[in-house]
């Protein structure tokens, strides 16, 4: 997107301006929960491996205090900027350069959708050294390095880098690129909810083993076959109701059972613990994925599978069975909101925690449904909100009571959802 005419310009400035007071005003927690992060994953690996990373985490700490401090600086002049008409824009492509006078810095903006907006931050970066904790086969080494280059791993020069904006990406990252690393804070996304700090990670004693596109190519084609998919899916993977890679320009399904397997020769070999231990989200979403435990529910002749991973209701079906659902749905009452993807060659419908309680108030068949899941996935309440999403399960109200103190529950609670197939 251009910046057009001067509607486009306001627009873009004004998005600008909101977003850069919004991270301003949040900017001191971004960098002491990350700290905080790494602290504790720090804390927890010396723990269970018996090593020493305090010169690691001392490392980080100022990295965080210095970007912190470069941030607030930056964002300040930028708002005043904005504030006074005190910028110059410039267009190199795609790429939009909105530069505060006087400044040599500029935040970078383009258009995908919606805006995005990267405020750099310079010579924030530090050389630290991660200790080699798990002691991988050579092979098995090999494999988990492939599956990050299949994802997003890059080179520079002749030496593996990623760029990421979860923490615990990097130490998943550097455990199978252990030894010495520039790591670097290059700058922050003033998101339209929450700032990101957008991370660099350069494994200074590794060569890059598979440069290039054709390198990237060869990468991927012994992840798939290999123990690497789980470093893959780590990396690019999109798990929800399904696992996806991203292929080129084509996205692949991974079959459920192949996570297992993978799942589980990631701890046969100390990397499923690792990542247990540093709290990686997307590790937990794919554990959730491949131990699934389902029971049936039928509306109208449409089974639905209610399984034990997601806070929502999906309906897997074809093109032509959709609006028969959608229409069914429809019928029954106008309080179960329903959304529609399209996925490869079958349609996805979503239905929302609130609908699937209204469902089990409907159907007794449903209530039975959610006990049986329950008791067979051993769900265990983890705070107060899951210990009263059980308890409805269990004596669910009658649909005379609210429906909306019992959706807000289920809607906030993680952990049952449920699908229909084809």
């Amino acid at each position: 997107m251009s910046m057009g005419g001067s509607d486009n310009l306001k627009t873009l400035l004004g998005e600008l301006l909101e977003r850069a007071q919004r991270s301003y005003g949040s900017l001191d927690g971004l960098f002491k929960n990350t700290q905080r992060y790494f602290e504790r994953a720090i804390e927890r690996i010396e723990e269970h491996y018996d090593v020493e990373l305090h010169g690691f985490s001392e490392k980080i700490a100022v990295l965080l205090q210095q970007g912190c401090e470069q941030a607030e600086n930056r964002l300040e002049k930028l708002i005043a900027a904005l504030l006074q008409a005190g910028v110059v824009i410039k267009q190199r492509g795609r790429v939009i350069r909105v530069q505060p006078r006087d400044e040599e810095w500029f935040v970078s903006a383009h258009y995908g959708g919606t805006w995005i907006f990267s405020l750099p931050l310079h010579r924030i970066n530090t050389n630290a050294i991660f200790p080699d904790v798990l002691k991988l086969p050579s092979d098995k080494l090999l494999e988990v390095q492939a599956g990050w280059r299949a994802g997003d791993e890059g080179a520079e020069g002749c030496r593996p880098v990623i760029t990421t904006t979860q923490p615990w990406q990097i130490l998943a990252w550097l455990v199978t690129r252990y030894g010495l690393s520039r790591v670097e804070i290059r700058g922050i996304f003033l998101n339209k909810k929450e700032p990101h700090l957008d991370w660099r990670v350069h494994a200074k004693e590794w060569r890059q083993l598979w440069p290039g596109r054709r390198g990237k190519a060869a990468a991927q084609n012994i992840a798939w076959r290999s123990l690497g998919l789980l470093t893959w899916l780590l990396s690019d993977g999109k798990v929800g109701t399904s696992v996806r890679l991203c292929i080129g320009k084509r996205e692949v399904i991974v079959d459920r059972e192949l996570v297992r397997e993978i799942v589980g020769r990631a701890y046969e070999i100390g990397l499923g613990r690792f990542l247990d231990i540093i709290d990686s989200r997307k590790w937990t979403k794919l554990k959730m994925f491949a131990r699934t435990f389902s029971v049936a529910a039928n509306i109208k002749g449409f089974n639905f599978l209610l399984y034990a991973t997601t806070k929502s209701v999906f309906a897997k079906t074809s093109p032509e069975n959709a609006q028969k659902l959608l229409s069914c749905l429809e019928m029954l009452t106008s309080e179960i909101p329903v959304r529609v993807y399209r996925i490869d060659k079958y349609w996805e419908i979503t239905i929302s925690g609130q609908g699937l309680l209204k469902l089990a108030e409907l159907y007794s068949e449903w209530r039975e449904a959610l006990r049986e899941l329950i008791h067979a996935a051993r769900i265990e309440p983890q705070t107060p909100m899951h210990k009263k999403l059980l308890e409805l399960a269990e004596n669910l109200p009658s649909p005379a009571k609210s429906l909306k103190e019992g959706s807000a529950l289920f809607s906030g609670a993680r952990g049952l959802g449920a699908m229909a197939p084809p």
